[in-house]
């Protein structure tokens, strides 16, 4: 199941958006965060996540 579009937009110089196909549930935004972490736990960096 696709849960975010393939397209993502430089917004400034290091962000990035990602359109969700349908409203997520807080369960899949807990996933997307899970795999964000997993994906940067080895660079020390950090990300904010924002929801409308």
């Amino acid at each position: 199941v696709k849960l975010i579009s393939d397209s993502h937009q430089m917004l400034g110089e290091y962000d990035f958006l990602f359109e969700w196909a349908e409203k997520p549930t807080m369960a899949k935004i807990e996933d997307l965060v899970e795999k964000i972490d997993e994906a940067l736990k080895d660079l020390g960096c950090h990300y904010t996540l924002m929801t409308k």
